[in-house]
Parts: structure tokens; C-alpha cells; sequence
């Protein structure tokens, strides 16, 4: 064989990697815009089940503090499994059945109201129900991110995926009260259905490979994997702290709200309208704290933080 006989550099390589890249790039701005949409069908439904509850069923503050706490107490049982939960299956999976089944639950509040069966007890099921099937979609959403953005890119992805989700859940908030002078409290939430439905259906054109979960010793279970978190996380200097505080912050945060909501609707008397144009307002901030920290700095972030106080 003469040297014009041996074979040229493949260009297919670098090609492929292009391929490649371009792939990954495009799966996760659907990822992205999965949960960005989901977000803003959120913002229509934090919006629309309170009405409800407060104005179409004439709920008590009581009443509205169970359906808070119905709300609010699944994420502290689902985090406890959640986790392990997770890390034994393909979290895309995972991800794309809480999607789907987050939006059968919600389907489950219009239908009732158009049938006549609309009930306290029925949003306080609904609402403990999705609470936990979302904790643990999001929870995989987390963990799943890594296998799409890794190393520098990782941070990237956090801080656009910040600013995206802050951007929609002010937009939800206004999109809420158009929707619900439009159709009407309950079949706003049909909104929320259609970006579970959209989410789920994005998340099923995701191409990229995610790492097959971890293999586990036979005398594994999961009750002995919830155990091993809550003492690792008992003992860490960091996690433990964190845990504590958080859970007082989430405690007084929904007092804050269900205090909030029955002062402006039952004193003030604003619609659900003028609630979801108010939430709205209150979403900017975390628009601008989330682009203040788009860039890395915590300078710029605190800056921004300080700004939206100071308004």
C-alpha cells in the first residue's frame, strides 16, 4: 500500500460530535420548556383553587387552613422517600408520569364543578394528591438535569432555568386573572391541565441518554435508604441547619398566606382577578433576583435582592 493508498481522516467524528451537541442542547430547551410551561400553569392554579375555596364554596379560615396544610403537607412525607425513590428509577420516567398524572388530578377540580359535585373535601384530596405526586416529579427533574448540562454548563442551566421559571410564574399570575374573568375560577384550571399535558408530552421527545440508575446491594430496601439520608443528613454541619431553618420559613410562610389570602377576599373584597394581578406584581421580584444572579455574582444578586425590598 503507497501512502496515497492509506485512508484519509474520517470527518464523520467531529460531525458526529456536532450531532451530538446540537442534540443535547435541543433536549434540554425542551426539558426547560417543559417546566417553564408547567410553571405557568401552575401560577393559574395557585390562583384559582383558593377562590374557590374562599368565594364559590364560602370556606371558613379553618376550612382554608386544612386546605393549605393539604397543600403543604405531602412534600414532608414524599421528601423522605422521595429521594430514594429516585435514585432507583429512570427519572425522566419518573418525570413524564407526574406530569401526566398531575394533570389527571387537576382535570379532576372543572370536572367536578361542571357536574355539580364541587366540594371542600374533594380540592383538599386533590390537593394533597398532586402535592405529593409533584414533589416527587420534581425531585427528578432536579436529579435529571446533571445528565443534560455537566460541569460549567450545570450553573448555566441553574441560573437560565431560574430566570425562566421566575419569568412564567409572573406570567401565570396575569394569565390567571384573564383567564378567570374569561371562563370563569374553575375552568381556568383547564390551563393548568394543558401544560401538564404539554409538559408530559415534551418530556417523551427527550432523546438523550440518561445513566442507567445505580446498583444497589441485595440486602437493600428502601426503608433502610431513608434511614441512612436522615442520619447522614442529622449529622451533616450544613444540611442540618438548612433543614431547620427551611422548615420554620415554610411554616410561617403558610401562615403568611392563608392569613393573606382571607384578609384581602373576605375584608377587602378583591376578586380573584385583582389576586392573581396583585401575585403577579409579587412575581416580578424573583424575576429580577433571579436575573441578578444570572451571571454568577452574589454582588449583583444581593444588589437586585436589596432592590426588590427596597420597592
Amino acid at each position: 500500500m503507497t501512502a496515497f493508498d492509506e485512508p484519509l481522516p474520517s470527518a464523520a467524528a467531529p460531525s458526529r460530535s456536532a450531532a451530538s451537541e446540537w442534540a443535547v442542547r435541543r433536549d434540554l430547551s425542551l426539558f426547560n420548556n417543559a417546566l417553564a410551561v408547567g410553571v405557568l400553569g401552575g401560577a393559574v392554579t395557585s390562583v384559582a383553587l383558593p377562590s374557590l375555596a374562599l368565594i364559590t364554596l364560602k370556606a371558613s379560615p379553618l376550612e382554608v387552613s386544612v386546605l393549605y396544610a393539604a397543600q403543604r403537607f405531602p412534600p414532608a412525607v414524599t421528601a423522605l422517600f422521595g429521594g430514594a425513590l429516585v435514585d432507583r428509577h429512570r427519572k425522566l420516567a419518573l418525570l413524564t408520569w407526574g406530569k401526566a398524572v398531575g394533570g389527571i388530578l387537576l382535570l379532576c377540580v372543572p370536572l367536578a364543578a361542571y357536574l355539580g359535585f364541587l366540594s371542600l373535601p374533594l380540592l383538599c384530596i386533590v390537593g394533597f394528591l398532586f402535592a405529593a405526586v409533584n414533589d416527587v416529579s420534581s425531585t427528578a427533574g432536579i436529579s435529571y438535569l446533571p445528565s443534560l448540562a455537566k460541569g460549567d454548563n450545570l450553573a448555566a442551566a441553574n441560573s437560565k432555568m431560574g430566570a425562566l421559571f421566575s419569568f412564567t410564574d409572573a406570567a401565570g399570575s396575569y394569565l390567571a386573572s384573564g383567564l378567570i374573568a374569561l371562563l370563569g375560577t374553575s375552568r381556568a384550571i383547564l390551563a393548568d391541565v394543558a401544560s401538564y399535558a404539554i409538559s408530559a408530552l415534551c418530556m417523551t421527545r427527550i432523546r438523550t441518554p440518561e445513566p442507567p440508575p445505580s446498583a444497589r446491594p441485595d440486602d437493600s430496601t428502601l426503608l433502610r435508604e431513608i434511614k441512612d439520608g436522615l442520619r447522614y443528613t442529622a449529622r451533616h454541619p450544613v444540611l442540618w441547619p438548612l433543614v431547620k431553618s427551611n422548615t420554620a420559613l415554610s411554616l410561617a410562610m403558610t401562615a403568611w398566606d392563608v392569613l393573606y389570602l382571607i384578609y384581602v377576599v373576605r375584608e377587602l373584597h378583591w376578586s380573584p382577578v385583582a389576586l392573581a394581578v396583585v401575585m403577579g406584581c409579587a412575581s416580578v421580584g424573583g424575576l429580577v433576583g433571579a436575573l441578578a444572579a444570572a451571571d454568577g455574582s452574589p454582588a449583583r444578586a444581593v444588589g437586585g435582592g436589596a432592590l426588590v425590598r427596597c420597592c
